[in-house]
C-alpha cells in the first residue's frame, strides 16, 4: 500500500493490486495491514517537511501563500493536533485559562497536517499577491563598529573543541557550517561532524567542530570532557548523558538558549510539563564551569529586535563570541554569514545584538525592550472585564459591579474572578454567573472551616468551576470567535490583502455522515452572530445542540465536580492538603472536545475515584497515628 500527500501524483492510482491513499489515512492504514495475515509493506510518499521549509527559503521551491492560526479562547490545549501533526511548531501557550496550544509561525513547515485536529479553534489565512508580514521590530541596526572588541579566553594556538547542541529544523548544521566557513576565511583549519541520525524536525542534532591554527591529525568527534565550549540552542537537548560526559567542570563554558522548546511528550500530553529552567541549569552546572557561562533567550530576544525568531541560533554566536569564547574574529563570522545567502541583514543583526548582549547588557534590554513584567493586579482585572462588557454588552456593567461587590475574597480570588464572571455574563447572563461565585463562595467557607488561612482549594474551584460551566457549545464557539480579538489582530499583522477562514467541523454534520472540516470566511461572520443571539435556548426544550450525548455529558461535570469537591474537602487538614489541591485541580485533565474530551472526561473520574482512596487512606492513617 502507498501512502502520499498528494493523490493527483498517482493518476492510475489503486492499479497492479497497489492501493493508494492519502496519508491522512495513515494510522487506519496501518491498524487495516495490522490485521492482514503474511508480510505487507507501506510505501510513505511526502518529501521531509524541514527539507522542504529549507528549499523554500533557498527559493528552490515555491512557499505556499496560506498560514494557520489557533485561536486561544476556542483552544482546550488537549493536544490532538500535535498528535495529528507530529510537529514541534504546535507549541503550548500558558493563559489566564490555562495551557492552550499555538502555531509557532517562525518555526512552521507550512505541512497542515495539524489542522486534522478534532478542534474548531482553526483559523487558516490566505495571502494575496504580494502580502508580506509586518515586521515589528523594536531597535535600529546596529554598526560594525558599535561594540568593543572582546578579550580571548582561549590561547589563540591550541586546537578549539566546541560542541554545539540542539534540535532538527532550526539551523544546528547551518551554523556549525558558518563558523567552520569563517575558520577557513581566516586561514584556519577545521574539521567537524554533524551528528543528525534519522531526526525529524524537533528530533536532537549535534554538532562537533574543532578549529586550529595547524592541521589536525584527529578523529573529528569530541571525547570525554574535551569541549571548551558547549553551544546549546536547545538546553533539554544538551543534558543529555551522551552530551554531559564530553563536558568538563575546568574547562567547558556553556553558552545557552534559555527559551523552552517543549519536546513532542509535552504538547501531546496536556499534563506534562517542561522542567523548570532552574533544573535545567543545575543540571548542566554540574558538568561544565557556571562561572564563565552565559544563559539568554535568544528566541524573545530576536522576536523582540527582528520582529522574528528565526535568527536565535545566531544571536547565540554573537554572545559567544563576546564572552571570549570563539577564536574567530568578527569580520570573518559576517563574511561567512553573507556567504551563506540567507537572511543576511537578520543574521548579521542578530549576531551583533548577541554580542551587544554581552558587552553591554543595559543598552541591550532598552533596545530589546526587556522589563521585568508586572503582575496583574486585581484592578486591572476588573478594568479589562469592564472593558470587555462595554464592547459587546454594555447593558451588563452594573450587573459585573453588583456581582463583583458580593463576591468572595481572598488569595488570589479578586484577580480571578472579574473576567470569568464577565465571560459568564456574555455565556448566558446573571443567573449562571450567581451560579458560579455561589459555588466558591461554598467551597471557599468550607475550605475556611477545615483548615483556616488556607485558599488554594477555592482558587483551583474558581478556575475549574468556570471552565466547567462555560461549556464550549455550538453558541460559546460562535461568541468566542466573534469576541476575542484575533480575527482583527491577525489582519493588523500582514501588510497587503488577505483572506480568513474558520475551519468547523459542525458536530451536527459529523453525526449525519460528514467527515472533514468546512471553511467559513468572512461571510459566516451574521451566522455567529444569528448563532450567539439564540444562546437564550440553551438548555431549554428548544435548545437543538442541547440534545446530544456529549453536550448532556457535559453539562453534568459541574455538578459531579462539586460533589466529588465537598467529598474531598471533609478530609481537607493540613497534611492532606495537597492532595485536596489536586483534587480540586482535576477539571484541568477534561480537555477537547468530542471524542477526544470523552476520553479525557473517563481518565479524569478514574483519577477522581483514586484521590478519593488516596484521601481515605491518608485519614485512616492519621487517626491510627
Amino acid at each position: 500500500m502507498l501512502v502520499t500527500e498528494d493523490l493527483e501524483r498517482f493518476p492510475h492510482r489503486d492499479e497492479n493490486g497497489v492501493e493508494i491513499r492519502h496519508r491522512r489515512d495513515y494510522d487506519q492504514v496501518l491498524k487495516e495491514l495490522r490485521a492482514i495475515k503474511g508480510p505487507t509493506a507501506v510505501v510513505y510518499d511526502q518529501q521531509c517537511a524541514a527539507e522542504k521549509r529549507r528549499e523554500r527559503k533557498r527559493g528552490i521551491q515555491e512557499t505556499p501563500s496560506q498560514r494557520v492560526y489557533i485561536n486561544p479562547a476556542v483552544c482546550e490545549g488537549c493536544g490532538d493536533c500535535a498528535a495529528k501533526s507530529n510537529c514541534l511548531s504546535v507549541a503550548p501557550l500558558e493563559t489566564e485559562y490555562g495551557r492552550k496550544t499555538q502555531i509557532h509561525q517562525s518555526s512552521c513547515n507550512l505541512d497542515y497536517s495539524c489542522i486534522e485536529g478534532d478542534c474548531p479553534a482553526f483559523m487558516t489565512i490566505d495571502l494575496g499577491e504580494g502580502t508580506k508580514p509586518v515586521r515589528r521590530a523594536a531597535a535600529a541596526p546596529l554598526g560594525e563598529d558599535e561594540v568593543p572588541e572582546p578579550s580571548r579566553q582561549l590561547p589563540d594556538d591550541a586546537t578549539f573543541r566546541a560542541l554545539l547542541v540542539g534540535i532538527g529544523g532550526t539551523g544546528v548544521v547551518t551554523v556549525d557550517a558558518i563558523l567552520v566557513t569563517a575558520a577557513l576565511l581566516e586561514g584556519r583549519y577545521a574539521i567537524h561532524l554533524d551528528q543528525t541520525g534519522l531526526a525529524q524536525k524537533g528530533g536532537a542534532v549535534v554538532s562537533n567542530l574543532l578549529l586550529s591554527r595547524e592541521p589536525i591529525s584527529r578523529a573529528n568527534k569530541l571525547g570525554n570532557g574535551e569541549a571548551d565550549l558547549a553551544l546549546s540552542f536547545d538546553l533539554l537537548a544538551t543534558i543529555a548523558p551522551d552530551n554531559l560526559k564530553r563536558f568538563s567542570k575546568e574547562s567547558t563554558a556553556v553558552v545557552a538558549n534559555t527559551a523552552g522548546i517543549s519536546p513532542a511528550a509535552v504538547i501531546t500530553d496536556s499534563a506534562a510539563r517542561m522542567p523548570p529552567l532552574d533544573e535545567l541549569r543545575k543540571r548542566l552546572a554540574l558538568f561544565t564551569d557556571a562561572d564563565r557561562s552565559y544563559f539568554g533567550d535568544a528566541e524573545a530576544a530576536t522576536e523582540r529586535l527582528l520582529g522574528n525568531s528565526v535568527t536565535g541560533n545566531v544571536f547565540l554566536v554573537g554572545a559567544a563570541y563576546q564572552q571570549g569564547l570563539l577564536p574567530l574574529q568578527a569580520p570573518f563570522i559576517e563574511q561567512a554569514l553573507r556567504a551563506n545567502g540567507v537572511a543576511v541583514e537578520d543574521n548579521i543583526q542578530a549576531f551583533r545584538y548577541g554580542r551587544l548582549s554581552v558587552a553591554d547588557p543595559e543598552r541591550f534590554g532598552r533596545a530589546a525592550g526587556f522589563a521585568d513584567p508586572e503582575a496583574p493586579t486585581a484592578a486591572a482585572a476588573v478594568d479589562a472585564a469592564r472593558e470587555r462588557l462595554e464592547r459587546w454588552a454594555p447593558k451588563s456593567g452594573p450587573e459585573l459591579d453588583r456581582l463583583l461587590a458580593n463576591a468572595p475574597r481572598g488569595g488570589s480570588l479578586d484577580r480571578l474572578l472579574p473576567g470569568r464572571v464577565a465571560d459568564l455574563l456574555l455565556y448566558q447572563g446573571t443567573a449562571i454567573a450567581e451560579r458560579y461565585l455561589g459555588f466558591v463562595a461554598e467551597i471557599g467557607q468550607a475550605e475556611e472551616a477545615r483548615l483556616p488561612g488556607h485558599f488554594a482549594v477555592r482558587e483551583e474551584a474558581a478556575r475549574y468551576g468556570f471552565k466547567l460551566l462555560a461549556v464550549k457549545d455550538e453558541y460559546e464557539v460562535a461568541r468566542l470567535w466573534l469576541q476575542d480579538p484575533i480575527w482583527d489582530q491577525i489582519a493588523n499583522d500582514y501588510d497587503g490583502p488577505i483572506n480568513r477562514h474558520i475551519l468547523l467541523h459542525p458536530p451536527t454534520l459529523r453525526r449525519m455522515g460528514w467527515k472533514r472540516k468546512i471553511r467559513f470566511g468572512a461571510w459566516s461572520r451574521p451566522m455567529f452572530r444569528l448563532l450567539y443571539a439564540a444562546r437564550r435556548l440553551r438548555g431549554t426544550a428548544l435548545d437543538i445542540f442541547g440534545a446530544t450525548r456529549h453536550r448532556r455529558l457535559e453539562r453534568a461535570l459541574f455538578d459531579w465536580y462539586r460533589e466529588f469537591l465537598y467529598r474531598a474537602i471533609d478530609r481537607l487538614d493540613a497534611e492532606s492538603a495537597p492532595l485536596v489541591v489536586e483534587a480540586a485541580k482535576l477539571p484541568d485533565s477534561i480537555r477537547g472536545y468530542e471524542g477526544v474530551k470523552e476520553r479525557t472526561i473517563a481518565t479524569a473520574k478514574t483519577r477522581a475515584k483514586q484521590l478519593l482512596d488516596e484521601l481515605d487512606e491518608q485519614s485512616l492513617g492519621s487517626r491510627v497515628a
